[in-house]
């Protein structure tokens, strides 16, 4: 059953479009020899989903929810990790009119949350183990995130705002492994707006 407000069924929307690109990208960016076809691809679903958005007359503010077609990249320097960070980010939350929009992809069905007061602070170094030295991996970060107040949508509506930590979302791990910077374990697998 689908809600009755028309904002939460353009959110809807959206979440569905978005996610087909980010699960595409996925699937095909994580091949660096077809990394150029991808982002080809992800900018021609982009263009679309522009149009679509335009053609529901959605704020341009929800235009924030453009997504790279990777999640890795070579390190040139000490803060290249940045942007690998800032485009994980962008696969998680959507902002709009400054809050930061996402859903669970914990449980049986998506859960859509709403986050005031979001922050990613800063990257922190976290030992390294022998099993990250068997496997490449010579630098590992982690990015908190932290959230003033949320509350998420029930089939009765949206809950009371919440000022507790959110489910599962701690921040982001990344690593430098074999001179690239990729994504670990971390928020990104419990929340995404795909």
């Amino acid at each position: 059953m689908l809600p009755s407000s028309p904002i939460i069924r353009m959110f809807l929307l959206l979440m569905v479009l978005i996610g087909g690109i980010v699960a595409f990208s996925y699937t095909i960016g994580a091949d660096s020899t077809l990394g150029s076809t991808t982002h080809i691809i992800v900018e021609k679903a982009s263009s679309a989903l522009e149009a679509r958005m335009e053609s529901l007359n959605l704020s341009s503010k929800l235009k924030e929810a453009k997504f790279l077609s990777f999640l890795t990249r070579e390190s040139n320097d000490d803060n290249d990790h940045a942007g690998v960070r800032d485009a994980c980010i962008k696969s998680m939350f959507f902002i709009q009119s400054g809050d930061h929009f996402s859903q669970s992809r914990w449980g049986a069905q998506p859960v859509p949350y709403q986050f005031k007061g979001l922050e990613i602070g800063k990257a922190e170094t976290l030992p390294l183990s022998e099993i990250d030295a068997m496997n490449h991996i010579d630098e590992r970060l982690f990015c908190p995130i932290n959230v003033e107040t949320y509350r998420f949508y029930t089939s009765d509506g949206w809950s009371p705002w919440k000022f507790d930590p959110p489910p599962k979302l701690d921040g982001i791990t990344l690593i430098h492994q074999e001179g690239i910077w990729k994504i670990g374990v971390g928020a990104n697998r419990a929340y995404s707006v795909n």
